[in-house]
């Protein structure tokens, strides 16, 4: 069994025009597990992955920006785009 680091980068552009970068880690804890078209995936669904399956952990995770200033009415409303997506 053998464990890795993923770093993921995602920028979420707000209605209002704010624009932040959410950085998360994890760990996969057995690559053997990895899916088989992992290699083929979108970073988009690698992300998913890494977030949803029992096979990873999130490590830590932080905003660049203030997450204050997003509104109420439009949480929730970013357009969230994999701009970086790797090992660490």
């Amino acid at each position: 069994m053998s464990d890795i680091g993923y770093k993921v980068c995602a920028e979420m552009n707000y209605p209002s025009g704010l624009k932040l970068y959410e950085w998360n880690y994890y760990i996969v804890n057995d690559e053997a597990l990895l899916p088989s078209a992992w290699i083929g995936m979108s970073d988009d669904d690698k992300a998913t992955y890494l977030n949803e399956d029992a096979n990873c952990h999130w490590v830590q995770g932080w905003l660049d920006g203030d997450g204050d200033e997003v509104s109420d009415d439009e949480a929730g409303l970013q357009d969230y785009i994999i701009v970086e997506l790797g090992e660490w």
